[in-house]
């Protein structure tokens, strides 16, 4: 069914698309893996088309567009039946310009995002990668998914979903215009994406990224897909560094001129849970971290601040669910 959304209105068209490569396939219960294309037209819809291939990119399974024109901003949704396997999704615009002010998302059929890119695009958008259905639960925790405002610093991190008996995570970052691409192993569930030396992640550039575990040999589906961007360091970058006072994590004394400080975490669901404390200095190093097992829905935790040089810093924690920030000083 292609459904039309402008000017906040709701259009359904009588129009049933026809997927004659895959409508055989699927069994008498329903649609085996079931994905929804929506696209954001510019004013010359008529030059917005798009196929969804197979692995190799040899096969179109199914295809849609051009739409009309005059239509900015207006949501075109396609669904289409798949079976449980890998596809290459090609979005053409034959103006040669991309698609202005709009873009294109994938979904499956639990609303869970497999592509999300813009319209910054010449003729032809595709990822350099294949999707794969189903998809697994591994992601970037929810904090930090969908984030357009972080800055391009040493400080950034990203955090992943813990999976119990993991031993470690692959993520993927990519352009979904195929200019990027770029995998990277971690042992543990946080990155600091901005420190690589070779292939670096560009900055100002919407990005995609994935996440699988790596589970009892092997490695799970990848997760849905979240959007990041890492902004040159400039104006935003001083005020992200200006942290809000965080409702769920408390330091008590603060400033801390004792040698201890302690943290407490608070609206955690009933535990059991494990929750990752960093401690980083003013520019962004890390300078103490640790894990800490706790039950129940608050952690009381001592810190010691002994060892470290008068100044200030952040406390972050990071539980399956949730980071948290709150400044430190130490006197």
């Amino acid at each position: 069914m292609k459904t039309l959304i402008h000017n906040a209105g709701l259009l359904t068209l009588s129009t049933l698309l026809t997927i004659n490569a895959h409508a055989d396939m699927a069994p008498p219960g329903g649609c085996p893996a079931e994905v929804t294309l929506e696209i954001t037209l510019d004013d010359h819809g008529s030059e917005t088309t798009w196929a969804i291939m197979d692995q190799m990119g040899n096969s179109v399974i199914d295809s849609g567009g051009p739409y009309a024109d005059g239509m900015a901003g207006t949501v075109v949704t396609e669904t289409v039946c798949l079976d449980l396997d890998c596809y290459r999704l090609v979005v053409y615009d034959d103006g040669n310009d991309g698609i202005a002010d709009g873009g294109y998302r994938l979904f499956n059929d639990q609303g869970r995002k497999i592509i999300d890119a813009n319209g910054l695009f010449n003729g032809t958008s595709t990822a350099t990668r294949e999707f794969c259905l189903p998809l697994s639960n591994q992601g970037i925790i929810n904090s930090f998914c969908d984030r357009t405002d972080l800055v391009y610093a040493s400080s950034t991190q990203l955090y992943v979903h813990f999976q119990p008996d993991a031993k470690g995570y692959q993520l993927r970052f990519f352009d979904p215009h195929g200019t990027y691409t770029r995998e990277i192993f971690i042992s543990g569930t946080r990155i600091a994406p901005t420190n690589w030396i070779t292939y670096p992640l560009p900055a100002d550039m919407d990005l995609n990224v994935r996440v699988r575990a790596f589970l009892f040999g092997i490695y799970t589906n990848w997760g849905p897909t979240c959007k990041v961007r890492l902004n040159t360091p400039g104006a935003q970058f001083r005020a992200l560094r200006t942290v809000p006072p965080s409702r769920a994590l408390t330091l008590a004394p603060n400033p801390s001129a004792e040698g201890v400080t302690r943290l407490v975490l608070d609206g955690l669901d009933d535990g059991p849970h494990r929750v990752h404390i960093d401690i980083l200095d003013a520019v962004g190093r890390l300078v103490a971290g640790e894990d800490v097992a706790m039950s129940g829905n608050v952690l009381f935790h001592d810190l010691a601040t002994d060892r470290l040089p008068p100044g200030t810093y952040e406390v972050r924690t990071l539980t399956e669910e949730q980071a948290e920030v709150e400044r430190l000083i130490v006197q």
